[in-house]
C-alpha cells in the first residue's frame, strides 16, 4: 500500500519511461531520478522502467492523481 492508501499490487501497470513518470508527478526526469535513488530504485541509464519498477515507484511516492482508479477514490 502506498502513501495514498491505495494498493498498487492490484493495478494493471505497464512499462513506462522515466519521462512519462516525471510528467505524471510534475517534475523533471532529473528530479525523478534523484527521488528514485533516494529509495534505492536505481535503474542506471535505462529510460524504460518495467511494470514491476513502476509499481515500486508508485508504492514509494504515491500514485499520481491521474492514475488513481475511480473506485479507489470513492472508498
Amino acid at each position: 500500500m502506498n502513501n495514498n492508501g491505495i494498493n498498487c499490487d492490484n493495478l494493471d501497470l505497464k512499462a513506462k519511461s522515466k519521462k512519462q513518470l516525471a510528467l505524471e508527478y510534475g517534475v523533471s526526469v532529473k528530479t525523478l531520478t534523484t527521488w528514485m535513488k533516494s529509495k534505492g530504485l536505481e535503474t542506471g541509464y535505462r529510460k524504460i522502467l518495467h511494470s514491476a519498477e513502476v509499481r515500486k515507484v508508485y508504492n514509494s511516492f504515491g500514485i499520481p492523481r491521474e492514475n488513481v482508479p475511480f473506485k479507489s477514490v470513492m472508498r
